[in-house]
């Protein structure tokens, strides 16, 4: 019993451990969320981009560019900025799918914790129940002994009596 005691302890601790690292991914996972609004929201509100506050694509510079090739570099700097956002937007879906499976992992193991835990109540119970037949029969075997040292000591005192010899 105690060693399923033990055991229990370790899995509640593993348990609050888990939990602990949900946590703390969620709120890794909402800080990239925030950043990659953030890095949407500039690149909208860039003067010149390429991308009007709805995200429609310009076909000219906002800047005051005479020709398109005046606005290359800050295309080249637009897409850039897009790129990172994609790869950001990439990277933040993958980190949900982790955090998707890390939390499946999770659940699963909380659920054969709590099996574990039913299971040991159950053992603990029976052990009980075992133990106190267990007592009462022992009780009982007492009792029984008690009564038949009672009887063979009267049995050795008539003895004694009526055949005057003692056993020795």
């Amino acid at each position: 019993a105690r060693a399923l005691r033990l055991r229990l302890g370790e899995i509640e601790l593993e348990t609050r451990e888990k939990a602990e690292l949900e946590r703390r991914l969620q709120l890794q996972l909402a800080e990239c969320a925030e950043s990659l609004e953030s890095a949407t929201q500039r690149l909208r509100q860039r003067p010149g981009s390429p991308r009007d506050a709805d995200g429609v694509a310009s076909r000219a510079c906002q800047t005051g560019c005479e020709s398109a090739a005046d606005c290359e570099p800050q295309l080249a700097a637009d897409e850039q900025l897009e790129a990172e956002i994609a790869a950001a937007k990439l990277a933040l879906e993958e980190q949900i799918r982790g955090f998707s499976a890390e939390r499946h992992r999770w659940l699963y193991e909380k659920r054969q914790v709590l099996a574990y835990q039913k299971q040991l109540q159950l053992n603990l119970v029976q052990l009980r129940s075992k133990t106190t037949r267990l007592a009462a029969d022992v009780e009982q075997l007492n009792s029984e002994l008690a009564e038949k040292e009672t009887l063979l000591m009267r049995l050795r005192g008539q003895a004694a009596l009526s055949g005057g010899v003692s056993e020795r």
